[in-house]
């Protein structure tokens, strides 16, 4: 301890002598060195099917779900699979805005939002909601909710109903055409605020996984208290857990496509 003092003494006696000096200074000239760099832009998204059981690779990029007895329990099923997802995106816009991860089902992909037969025809067989798993018989469809988490989970994530995302964290699989439901309008302040349609859950950040920017990834977690969680860096992968409801759901061969799209805002 004595040598820590005394060492500390002497620094303080050099830097005090050291400035009485350069008080008497004289600045004669000044020159200057260009200093420049340009860090190049990355975009890439990567997502990578894995077993639950094992985290291994299974060798096909499909979440399987497999033979559904009928009169499943109301969420109560979830595939052998998830989805291991990285992002390296260093993008930022002039606003400070960075990049977002959205997903959503792509059930419909030829229906033509403008032609308005093409969209009465769908939405009297298959109601304004889209979103989950399509049945190859009119109007079978289930729900599916996702679910995602900066760690692997052993077994998986217990299922929930979205409808109760604030406590298990689910949140409901949108489908990239899905309208607004008629029935469920609630107009406050001239604004509707149950539009359930894919434009405007996705304008709400509804849609989002995750979201980062050259420092940070973020990923989505309605059950925490900030609502979502930080990967360790980021460009460390996170995981995307999905389940059904298939309780009531009709005799049907079902599936879907899920979409990830990086969006740099």
């Amino acid at each position: 301890m004595k040598r820590i003092v005394t060492l500390g003494a002497a620094v303080l006696a050099v830097a005090f002598s050291v400035s009485i000096a350069r008080a008497a200074e004289t600045t004669v000239g000044t020159n200057d060195v260009t200093v420049g760099a340009k860090v190049l832009g990355a975009s890439a998204l990567y997502t990578d099917v894995k077993l639950i059981a094992d985290n291994t690779d299974p060798g096909s990029r499909v979440l399987r779900f497999g033979d559904i007895a009928a009169g499943a329990s109301a969420w109560s099923n979830k595939p052998l699979e998830y989805v291991q997802i990285t992002v390296d995106d260093n993008h930022v816009s002039a606003d400070g805005k960075g990049w977002r991860l959205r997903t959503y089902t792509n059930n419909f992909p030829a229906l033509n939002l403008g032609d308005a037969d093409q969209v009465k025809q769908t939405t009297t067989t298959w109601g304004y909601n889209f979103g989950g798993l399509k049945g190859d018989v009119n109007s079978a469809k289930a729900a599916m909710g996702w679910w995602a988490s900066t760690s692997t989970v052993v077994g998986g994530p217990v299922i929930g109903n979205p409808e109760q995302g604030l406590t298990n964290g689910f949140t409901f699989l949108k489908d990239g055409k899905d309208f607004d439901d008629p029935s469920t309008v609630e107009i406050v302040g001239g604004v509707n605020k149950k539009d359930e349609s894919f434009t405007a859950s996705d304008a709400a950040g509804y849609c989002n996984v995750a979201f980062g920017s050259p420092s940070f990834t973020r990923v989505v977690k309605p059950a925490t208290a900030d609502g979502n969680l930080p990967t360790l860096t980021p460009t460390t992968p996170f995981y995307y857990y999905v389940g059904a409801n298939f309780n009531g759901a009709a005799k049907a061969t079902y599936d879907t496509k899920i979409m990830f799209d990086l969006i740099e805002q």
